[in-house]
């Protein structure tokens, strides 16, 4: 889904987390960081936010 959303489009959150008991499923929500950690590694293996648009984010140059 990241990489078919255009660049202009800002993403507020991708993730959230839970504790148990208040986490029912699915447990992998319980610890956010290894979901963000798997997230990176796949958008730089296969594209950053808006690369399946052939429209790929460009950081912005200070």
């Amino acid at each position: 889904m990241i990489r078919h959303t255009p660049p202009e489009v800002i993403y507020h959150r991708i993730s959230a987390s839970a504790r148990r008991p208040t986490l029912l499923a699915p447990l992998w929500c319980e610890n956010r960081w290894t979901g963000m950690v798997e997230l990176d590694k796949y958008l730089n293996e296969h594209g950053v936010q808006g690369s399946a648009l052939a429209r790929p984010w460009i950081p912005p140059v200070a």
